[in-house]
């Protein structure tokens, strides 16, 4: 999975603002903050992706690169439940061309999934200053090794890279965007 170059990113905008894609201006703009915000959910994952690796090459005292993963992570479900949010909007939309079918990721179950670890995240904070949380449970993101872990649920990393690569092929597809193989 690439991912989306920026200068296919640039040229699908300015192909958005110069009266390209579907007839319908608020069609166009969903398609194009969809495709922006695929490009950020693969960004995180890949960051934090390459600060696990920089973990495990350091010594088990410094936590630096796994904050910064865990940082990376939190970011990752934060943009892929908005990348979902929009992919909704254009299934529904009547001036986007035809989506696939039913991707997994737009599964309620999926859905669901990714909204309960979205909101886990964005309310820990709160329960953390409310002093709601006990001292069983998790207060922060957990990265294991195949899975990451929130107070609410978890899923795998298995699991996460089918939702992207759907989300990245629809998006190279919106954008008209074809890569070469090397």
């Amino acid at each position: 999975m690439h991912n989306l170059r920026t200068s296919n990113i640039l040229g699908y905008v300015l192909k958005v603002f110069t009266g390209g894609g579907p007839e319908n201006f608020q069609s166009r703009l969903l398609e194009a903050s969809y495709i922006r915000m695929v490009d950020h959910t693969i960004r995180e994952y890949r960051s934090a992706r390459t600060a696990l690796l920089e973990h495990t090459r350091t010594p088990n005292d410094v936590m630096g690169p796994l904050f910064v993963a865990t940082g990376h992570m939190e970011a990752f479900l934060i943009s892929l439940r908005r990348a979902i949010r929009f992919l909704e909007r254009i299934k529904r939309d009547k001036y986007t061309d035809q989506m696939p079918r039913r991707p997994l990721v737009l599964s309620s179950e999926n859905i669901r999934l990714i909204t309960d670890m979205r909101n886990s995240i964005e309310h820990l904070d709160k329960d953390i200053m409310n002093k709601e949380l006990l001292p069983s449970q998790r207060f922060m993101l957990q990265i294991r090794e195949s899975e990451i872990v929130t107070p609410s649920t978890k899923v795998s990393f298995k699991k996460l890279e089918v939702w992207l690569s759907e989300l990245h092929a629809i998006a190279i597809s919106i954008a008209g965007i074809s890569y070469e193989r090397n």
